[in-house]
């Protein structure tokens, strides 16, 4: 009970972080396409998890979340499009 309630605390915090690391490598001309709003990854899911400090699991949860939320559309495991503006406003 104790983790779960954790979990529920922290969630919003892992959601604005995992936002923020994604709207940070967007600044990277060499792995965003501003025309598309696509960007490529240059981690994998579980480096971005060690990378932020979260389990490979909460990774793939939260970006499921964002995607649900409308700020990403994954389109392969290295290719996301975002919603910069979006993603902005809730960090």
């Amino acid at each position: 009970m104790a983790e779960r309630h954790l979990l529920l605390a922290t969630y919003p915090l892992v959601v604005k972080r995992l936002a923020g690391f994604l709207l940070e490598c967007s600044r990277q001309a060499d792995f965003f396409d501003r025309g598309s709003n696509i960007l490529t990854l240059a981690m994998d899911r579980k480096d971005i998890a060690d990378y932020l400090g979260f389990a490979i699991e909460t990774t793939s949860r939260t970006l499921k979340e964002l995607e649900d939320m409308g700020l990403i559309q994954r389109l392969s495991a290295q290719r996301i499009k975002i919603d910069r503006d979006r993603i902005g406003a809730i960090i």
